[in-house]
């Protein structure tokens, strides 16, 4: 076997699918999205789970998909490739087309035709023997009906390289047997972020989480201070993040996973479009709970960086000189791709007079131009023609106050 389960580290990022407009996978920006991940404490990314919408991506899309992410994140974290489904052939042979392109694979319950407990051990133990690669076992019995059994998963860590599972079930009783029943390098990772902190004290591993796409370095700090002893300091990071964890996963929910967890990506301004039939968007008044929610939150790293920039310019620029700082915030924006500020960065922005340099009122603004938007002071009449309104009367403004946004700038 290449690898062990240690190697996939304590978080796990089960990552999204990003799409454009048209609906088709965006696969620039899902390198962008894998390497934020990484930067935010990610350890390993699953690719094409079924927070990646595997149901509706094709085998070539996968493929390609396997070797982006690879290829963003190489020698910084794992990649786990989702390549089964309720077809055992099928599963075998994408698991085999992969091979290339992951360093591991996870292998979801058989869903819809609804296997036996035998049959369950059989699936996997074939998957497992066509590749030297470890495996993760994924058992979700809200998403797949059958529940894989504590005395399944025992016998299947026999088979030398299933490494682990991911474990959803949300029966801690099961959970614990699982832990005590197998070898001592089988690792249990939580499949459901608000499970995490418990399955941990009960001698869990990590998690292979969905709010890390948002949370990921309060997650880390949670994990690291639980395995490390510190059980009053994780406890006290897991009640800060419940109610996040709730709000992503509903017990009652109008759409199904992956929708809010996108939603809450563009929220904050990292774009991954929408969703593919039969999954649709989260209803508005949704999305408006969950954007004061997020702001709640401390933001992950890139936002972090953006914030100090925007604090040191406050600091160093009076409010009626921010305009024409405004080009490296462009670029620091596009580079991280961030679509909008947040109302709270908006505010060290607009300083005290309300004051506001707008970037993007008449478009982007041209590299050539930024030197000379350098030299130019509110209200030139050569910065409004190079793109830049230094005035809060502009359209593109008022959209991104906070009471009135409803689009990504």
């Amino acid at each position: 076997m290449t690898g062990s389960a240690d190697d996939f580290g304590r978080l796990i990022t089960a990552m999204v699918t990003p799409f454009d407009e048209d609906e088709a996978l965006d696969y620039q920006q899902a390198g962008r999205l894998a390497q934020r991940l990484v930067k935010n404490g990610t350890d390993s990314i699953v690719v094409s789970g079924t927070t990646g919408e595997s149901p509706t991506l094709s085998t070539e899309e996968k493929i390609r998909l396997f070797r982006t992410v690879r290829d963003a994140v190489a020698g910084q974290a794992k990649v786990i490739g989702g390549t089964t489904n309720y077809n055992t052939r099928e599963s075998i042979e994408l698991t085999e087309e992969a091979a290339a392109y992951v360093d591991g694979y996870l292998l979801v319950v058989p869903y819809y035709n609804n296997p036996p407990q035998e049959g369950l051990y059989r699936h996997f133990r074939a998957i497992a023997e066509s590749t030297d690669q470890p495996c993760i076992l994924y058992n979700v019995p809200t998403r797949t009906v059958r529940n894989m059994e504590a005395d399944t998963v025992v016998r299947l860590s026999e088979v030398p390289n299933i490494v682990g599972v991911k474990e959803a079930s949300g029966d801690y009783e099961q959970i614990a047997s699982i832990i005590s029943g197998t070898p001592g390098d089988f690792r249990v990772w939580s499949g459901n972020d608000q499970d995490t902190f418990g399955i941990m004290c009960l001698g869990g591993f990590g998690v292979v989480s969905v709010a890390s796409h948002v949370t990921g370095r309060l997650i880390k700090q949670m994990i690291e201070a639980t395995a490390s002893g510190d059980t009053a300091e994780g406890a006290r990071l897991h009640h800060h993040l419940l109610p996040l964890a709730k709000a992503l996963f509903p017990p009652v929910s109008p759409v199904a996973s992956p929708s809010s967890i996108k939603s809450a990506l563009n929220l904050s301004g990292f774009n991954v479009g929408g969703l593919r039939l039969p999954l649709i968007e989260l209803p508005a008044e949704t999305q408006a709970s969950l954007r004061a929610l997020l702001d709640d939150y401390a933001l992950d790293e890139d936002r972090m960086e953006m914030r100090e920039f925007l604090r040191k310019y406050s600091e160093q620029w009076p409010s009626q000189f921010r305009g024409p700082k405004v080009p490296p915030l462009i670029a620091f924006m596009g580079e991280h791709g961030i679509t909008r500020l947040t109302a709270e960065e908006q505010d060290w922005f607009l300083g005290a007079d309300g004051e506001f340099a707008n970037p993007l009122a008449n478009g982007p603004i041209k590299e050539g131009n930024i030197k000379e938007l350098e030299q130019l002071g509110p209200g030139n009449d050569r910065s409004s023609q190079l793109g830049c309104v230094f005035d809060n009367q502009n359209p593109y403004f008022n959209s991104l106050r906070p009471a009135q946004n409803t689009q990504s700038g």
